[in-house]
C-alpha cells in the first residue's frame, strides 16, 4: 500500500498547497493542474517575498517553488524557510529551467524536497505532490501520536514513581528506629522495580522489594497491580508467611489470564531486638553491611511470588544490630555485563561494594542506597540496561 492510500478519505483535498511562481500562466497552469487532481486548498504568491508572508500565514503541507523570481528568488526562499523550525518538514519542490547536475546539488543543498524542470509535465507534478503531501500527512500525525504518546508516559512515570514511599513515610520508619533510604531508576520511560515499606505492630517495620515480570508499560502496569495489593499495608503484613500467601494467591489469579509474577522479599525487622525476619522470592540475594566493617550475604532465593498458590515458603532470621545496614537491589546491578569490569554476580558485587565504601567513605549510612547507586551509575551506566532499584535500611541505635 501507498503513502496516498494510507491516508483516511478526504485527507488529500484538505492539504494547504502553496505555488510560488513569478509568471501568471504558469501559476494557472499549475493550479488547474492540481485542482482537477483534487486539490481544494490552493495558494498562490507572485514573488518570493509574498510567498513568505503567506506560509507565515498558513503553513503550507507542501509549496511548489519557482527558482527564477524577482526580489527574492527561490534560493533564497528555500533556505529562509529551511531555517524556521515550523517549515523544517514541509516538502518544497522546486522548478527550473536550469537542470543542470550544479543546480540540483544547490537545490538539495538548501533543502529542497524535490525538483522539476520547466516546461513540467502536468501528471508528473500532480505525482509528486501527492506523494509529498502524502508524506507530510502522514508524517504529521505520526509525530502528533508520538508527542501524545510521550506526555502520557511522562505522566505514567509520575504516577508509578508516586508509588514508591514518600519522604515523611520514610521519616516515620526513622522514628520506629530504621533509617530507610532508596534510589529508583527506570530503564525506559516507565518501569517494573517496585519498594514498599510500612510499620508494622510491636514497633517492628516492614518492607518489600520487587521486580516485577516484563519491562516498560507491561511491567508498569503489572506495578501498580501489585502496589493495590500492598497500599494500603494489609493487617497482616507482620506475619511474613500470610503477607507472601496473599500475594501468591493473588498474583497467580492474575497470572492465569496473564504472565505475572514477581522477584522479590519480604523483610520484618524488630528494632528493640534487633531481630531481621525475612523471606526470600528469587531477588538477588541481599548484603548486610556490619558497624564493623565486614558484608554479610543475606540469600533471598526461591520461588517467584505468583508462580504457584499455596506455596509453604521458608522464614529466616537474622540480626541486625544498631550500625548495621541491610542491602536490597534488584537485577541491575550484577546484569551490566556490557560494561567493562561491572559485577556479573552477587560475589563480584560484594566485592566491588567494599571497594566503592573504601573509596567513597562510610559515612552517612543512612543514605547508602543513594551513594551506592551514585557510584554504580558513575562507574557503569552505559550497561545498565535494566531498572535500577536500590533500598538500604539502617539500624538506629536506640534512643
Amino acid at each position: 500500500m501507498s503513502a496516498v492510500d494510507s491516508l483516511p478519505h478526504g485527507a488529500m483535498e484538505q492539504a494547504v498547497i502553496l505555488i510560488a511562481d513569478d509568471h501568471p500562466i504558469n501559476r494557472s497552469l499549475i493550479v488547474t493542474a492540481l485542482g482537477k487532481a483534487g486539490f481544494r486548498r490552493l495558494l498562490v504568491a507572485g514573488d518570493g517575498c509574498e510567498a513568505l508572508t503567506i506560509a507565515e500565514a498558513s503553513v503550507p503541507d507542501c509549496i511548489v517553488l519557482d527558482i527564477m523570481m524577482p526580489q527574492m528568488d527561490g534560493w533564497t526562499v528555500c533556505r529562509t524557510l529551511r531555517a524556521d523550525p515550523r517549515f523544517r518538514h514541509v516538502p518544497i519542490i522546486v522548478q527550473s529551467a536550469l537542470s543542470s547536475a550544479e543546480d540540483r546539488r544547490m537545490a538539495f543543498a538548501l533543502g529542497a524536497s524535490d525538483m522539476v524542470t520547466k516546461p513540467f509535465d502536468p501528471q508528473e507534478l500532480i505525482a509528486r505532490v501527492r506523494v509529498h503531501v502524502a508524506n507530510r500527512l502522514l508524517s504529521t500525525g505520526l509525530l502528533a501520536y508520538r508527542e501524545r504518546l510521550n506526555s502520557e508516559l511522562q505522566e505514567a512515570r509520575a504516577v508509578a514513581e508516586a508509588l514508591l514511599p514518600e519522604p515523611d513515610d520514610l521519616a516515620v520508619l526513622a522514628g520506629c528506629g530504621l533509617a530507610v533510604d532508596f534510589h529508583h531508576r527506570s530503564s525506559s520511560e516507565v518501569g517494573g522495580d517496585y519498594f514498599g515499606a510500612w510499620p508494622a505492630s510491636g514497633g517492628r517495620v516492614a518492607l518489600f522489594v520487587g521486580d516485577v515480570s516484563g519491562h516498560g508499560v507491561s511491567a508498569a502496569l503489572r506495578a501498580f497491580r501489585l502496589n493495590a495489593l500492598l497500599v494500603p499495608s494489609p493487617p497482616f503484613i507482620g506475619d511474613l508467611r500470610a503477607a507472601a500467601a496473599h500475594l501468591d494467591d493473588r498474583l497467580h489469579r492474575f497470572g492465569q489470564r496473564e504472565a505475572q509474577f514477581v522477584a522479590g522479599t519480604l523483610v520484618l525487622y524488630d528494632p528493640g531486638q534487633g531481630n531481621l525476619r525475612y523471606l526470600g522470592a528469587g531477588l538477588r540475594d541481599g548484603m548486610i553491611l556490619r558497624a564493623g566493617g565486614g558484608i554479610e550475604l543475606l540469600p533471598l532465593s526461591g520461588m517467584p511470588f505468583g508462580l504457584t498458590p499455596g506455596l509453604t515458603r521458608p522464614v529466616r532470621e537474622g540480626v541486625l544490630a544498631p550500625g548495621d545496614t541491610l542491602l536490597l537491589y534488584t537485577d541491575a546491578l550484577v546484569e551490566s555485563a556490557e560494561a567493562a569490569g561491572a559485577p556479573t554476580g552477587e560475589g563480584d558485587l560484594v566485592q566491588w561494594v567494599a571497594r566503592t565504601l573504601d573509596r567513597i567513605g562510610r559515612h552517612e549510612p543512612e543514605r547508602l542506597a543513594t551513594r551506592i547507586a551514585t557510584a554504580f551509575l558513575a562507574d557503569f551506566a552505559a550497561g545498565v540496561q535494566d531498572d535500577l532499584l536500590v533500598v538500604s535500611a539502617h539500624a538506629l541505635p536506640a534512643p
